[in-house]
């Protein structure tokens, strides 16, 4: 999979959309493959520009999951069509309503903030072009954009979690699983 990774300006713009009291606390440049190399600065833009997109894929398959979960069950979490599409996108240029308080809380965003708007706008910009540009079967999680007279829409497959047996952590299969221990 090509990792997602933003531009500097929108790093820059999500630092600047943060609370004041979170700057420096919830680090934008920390990901799952490791920490910035200059812990005492408040952010390392280079760094943060692949943790920033490793964050928005990890709501996006957190909300896909919800959606086929409980989708239209609770009032946050919308349902999916019924080919288990989600549109998380309306336009290139902006997420759909429901997930802006998700973007809040993963970035520490203050959406008083004068620039709240460009900072989400700009991630949603550079999320849409990553959409674009790699293949389908280069994406997680089943993101594809389609064309609407003129304008992007961007879909999310939502699929629940595989069914586990916790006993073997192995994946639950209804035909034919041996529940005797390996």
């Amino acid at each position: 999979m090509v990792p997602l990774i933003v531009a500097p300006c929108t790093v820059d713009l999500l630092f600047t959309a943060q609370h004041p009291h979170l700057r420096g606390a919830l680090r934008l440049d920390v990901s799952s493959r490791g920490l910035p190399p200059f812990p005492r600065r408040l952010i390392d833009t280079p760094a943060a520009c692949t943790a920033v997109g490793e964050r928005l894929l990890r709501l996006l398959s957190g909300v896909a999951v919800d959606a086929a979960l409980v989708g239209g069950r609770h009032p946050e979490v919308p349902k999916p069509e019924e080919n288990q599409r989600l549109r998380i996108m309306p336009t290139g240029h902006n997420f759909e309503q429901f997930l802006h308080p998700q973007l809040q809380h993963f970035y520490g965003l203050d959406p008083d903030s004068e620039e709240y708007a460009p900072a989400v706008k700009a991630l949603a910009q550079d999320f849409v072009v990553w959409v674009r540009v790699h293949p389908e079967y280069d994406r997680p999680m089943g993101l594809t954009a389609e064309n609407h007279f003129g304008v992007t829409w961007v879909y999310i497959q939502c699929k629940p979690p595989p069914k586990v047996r916790f006993s073997s952590l192995e994946p639950f299969e209804e035909d034919g699983f041996d529940p005797t221990p390996r």
